[in-house]
């Protein structure tokens, strides 16, 4: 089956808001944006849990350490020297992804700056870490992270420039 463009999504589901007798809401650009997410947010990963993220836009979700997830961000982070992890938390933030996967289509449907995507990771304090991931890894939103407990694993499309929805913010891990 195809996957549909997401721009022929949202303008049927304008066209489709407008025929219901909505029109007073379906010019509210607010409006339109949470009805589209509605459509696409059957685009989000298989192995999200189901949420409704109602009143929040995301949640940390504890990896079972036996999961072939947990392993493979265990991996990674042995490979980049994250030592001594006592919990890997997925982070789902359906806002975030969706933005970022359609930066991919975007980019491959035009051709511009390839989509190699890879992961990258950073510190965070404590009293940065909620702001952080709330505003995509904007780097602006938090302070130094030497010596924090805290690392977010982030997937990155490897391109210049940068803008952020080339990355969104994949996992959390505790470490000692």
């Amino acid at each position: 089956m195809e996957k549909p463009q997401h721009r022929d999504i949202y303008h049927k589901r304008r066209i489709a808001i407008s025929s219901n007798s909505v029109v007073r809401f379906s010019n509210n650009p607010l409006f339109i944006r949470m009805e589209f997410f509605k459509d696409v947010i059957c685009h989000l990963p298989s192995n999200w849990q189901k949420e409704t993220y109602h009143n929040k836009t995301y949640i940390l979700v504890d990896l079972d350490e036996e999961s072939e997830e947990y392993k493979e961000i265990l991996v990674y982070c042995n490979s980049n020297y994250i030592g001594n992890v006592k919990e890997i938390k997925r982070i789902q933030h359906p806002f975030a992804y969706l933005r970022f996967q359609l930066s991919l289509e975007f980019r491959r449907e035009w051709g511009l700056y390839g989509d190699n995507q890879t992961r990258s990771h950073t510190s965070i304090n404590d009293n940065d870490l909620e702001k952080y991931i709330q505003h995509n890894c904007d780097e602006r939103r938090r302070s130094s992270g030497f010596n924090a407990h805290n690392i977010v694993i982030r997937k990155k499309i490897s391109v210049y420039p940068e803008r952020d929805t080339n990355w969104y913010p994949e996992y959390l891990v505790k470490t000692e």
